[in-house]
């Protein structure tokens, strides 16, 4: 099926795909999925395409902030920058997953580095935490 409006077809398509995903994974099905890396993969897809559609627009980034408000609660970021540093962290990879012992994948940790050197960003996020991002994102292009 070809794309009408590419901005919501690849919102939609994406949350689609993790739905899917975490579909087969909760009905114990024996498909090998993993529904974290479908997460990532929805997070850095949307954050891309919100950081380089719709960050210039005062209502978007109104929504945002008032969506996001789970995580301004102990980050004092505009959502813009919020956006950009989330961005650059998962497009360059900087993603530590984090789980107690040998229990399944609960956190996430994402940072940015100045020159590869220091951490001048660092964020750790509970994957519920995580999925709200994801949707809150796609309800951004709607």
């Amino acid at each position: 099926m070809q794309y009408k409006d590419t901005v919501r077809d690849f919102a939609e398509r994406t949350i689609k795909n993790l739905e899917a995903i975490e579909k087969m994974k909760n009905n114990n099905s024996n498909a090998d999925v993993y529904e974290v890396t479908q997460l990532i993969n929805s997070l850095l897809g949307l954050l891309v395409l919100i950081r380089e559609h719709i960050t210039d627009d005062p209502s978007s980034l109104l929504k945002l902030e008032k969506d996001l408000h789970f995580l301004f609660n102990d980050h004092n970021e505009d959502p813009k920058r919020l956006i950009r540093s989330m961005r650059n962290a998962v497009a360059h990879f900087n993603i530590k997953l984090k789980s107690d012992h040998n229990n399944p994948i609960d956190r996430i940790v994402l940072w940015n580095e100045c020159n590869k050197s220091k951490k001048n960003w660092e964020i750790e996020l509970p994957i519920d935490h995580v999925r709200k991002i994801v949707y809150v994102l796609f309800n951004i292009t709607r």
